[in-house]
C-alpha cells in the first residue's frame, strides 16, 4: 500500500435499540517484494429481481463474460437471509458446461470465499453465470418477513445477488498436467 493510502469497509449494521461496538478487523501480511500478478475481484450480480412473498424457491441468475484470459482463484456468493443456494457454472466458448462450485444449503452467517485447490484457466470469452435460489416462504426459519415482497437492498432484512469472483488477468493458459 502506498504511504497514505486508505482502507474501506463496508458493513451491513441493523440497529436493535442498544448502542453497540464494532468489531471489525483487519489483518495485513507485508511481503518482502511486490507481487507477481494482481488479483481483480469481480462480481457476477444484478440488483433487478423481486422475490415474491411467500414463495420458496425463486431463482435469480447472473453473468460475466470474460473479455479476456484469467486464472479463477475463488468464488465468493453472497445473498442474505433469504438466500437457499448458489451455484456458479463456467460456458466455454466451445460450448462446454462445467460447476465450479455448488452450495446447497447457502447460509447467510458463514459467507465463505471458496478457495480452489488448483486455480481454473478461463479462456477469453467464457460466461461465468451465477445462479441462485431463495426461500422467501414462512419454512425459512431466518426469513423476517415471508409475507413481504423482497428486492434488492443494503439492509439484511432486503437481498443481494452478487456472485464474486478473484481471478489474475492475462496469464497463459497452464501446461496440462503430466500423468
Amino acid at each position: 500500500l502506498p504511504a497514505g493510502a486508505s482502507i474501506m469497509f463496508q458493513v451491513h449494521y441493523n440497529p436493535n435499540g442498544t448502542a453497540q461496538k464494532s468489531i471489525s478487523q483487519l489483518r495485513l501480511w507485508f511481503a518482502d517484494g511486490p507481487p507477481r500478478e494482481a488479483v481483480d475481484m469481480h462480481a457476477a450480480s444484478t440488483v433487478v429481481f423481486r422475490i415474491p412473498p411467500g414463495k420458496p424457491d425463486y431463482e435469480v441468475r447472473a453473468s460475466h463474460r470474460f473479455q479476456r484470459d484469467g486464472l479463477l482463484l475463488a468464488l465468493q456468493p453472497h445473498m442474505h437471509y433469504r438466500g437457499k443456494s448458489f451455484r456458479y457454472v463456467a460456458e466455454y466458448p466451445d460450448g462446454r458446461k462445467e460447476t465450479l462450485l455448488h452450495v446447497p444449503t447457502y447460509d447467510f452467517n458463514w459467507q465463505h470465499k471458496y478457495e480452489l485447490a488448483e486455480p481454473k484457466w478461463l479462456p477469453r470469452g467464457t460466461r461465468l453465470r451465477a445462479i441462485g435460489v431463495y426461500d422467501n416462504s414462512a419454512a425459512n426459519p431466518d426469513n423476517p418477513d415471508p409475507n413481504r415482497e423482497v428486492f434488492f437492498g443494503l439492509q439484511s432484512d432486503e437481498e443481494m445477488f452478487i456472485g464474486f469472483f478473484e481471478v489474475i488477468w492475462n496469464v497463459p493458459k497452464p501446461a496440462a498436467p503430466k500423468d
